[in-house]
């Protein structure tokens, strides 16, 4: 039986277990408004650290205590594609295994076409497109494995 790459039940779910979903965001359009301060201000929204404004990712808390991860700490979210850092917002509203991050966040690169600390997911999510007179993305859902972040971010 074939199953799809991005499958929890597959072989690279081992090495990255959780599975991303990524709705369009509530209060922005794509990258639109996304440097909007006061819009920052909505729980739930933006991290605010070290007046820099994260993209949270939304991550239950059973799957915070076992990468001993607490409630705005700084993480990193990734895969063999790139990987993204971000604030951690830990709420039971996510199931355990499945973390959520919208999509279309402004981009920030650490280093350029393989990490992002503006919370775009572009460096994490499948590359293939819609179809060839369309980039959008392919997916709503694909795996990640999210670790506490304690580097720098230049």
């Amino acid at each position: 039986m074939l199953s799809h790459q991005e499958s929890t039940t597959s072989a690279r779910a081992k090495k990255y277990p959780l599975l991303v979903e990524s709705p369009h965001p509530r209060y922005r359009f794509h990258s639109q408004y996304d440097t909007v301060s006061w819009l920052h201000e909505i729980p739930g929204h933006k991290t605010l650290k070290d007046g820099y404004a994260h993209e949270p990712l939304w991550i239950n808390p059973i799957d915070c205590e076992a990468r001993g991860i607490k409630q705005g700490d700084m993480i990193r979210i990734f895969n063999e594609r790139g990987s993204v850092f971000t604030a951690a917002y830990v709420t039971e509203r996510m199931m355990p295994g499945v973390v959520r991050i919208p999509n279309g966040a402004g981009y920030d690169p650490v280093e350029i076409g393989k990490s992002s600390r503006g919370g775009t997911i572009n460096t994490i999510n499948p590359l293939n497109t819609t179809s060839r007179n369309a980039p959008g993305m392919v997916t709503n859902a694909f795996l990640v494995q999210v670790e506490k972040w304690e580097g720098e971010l230049k």
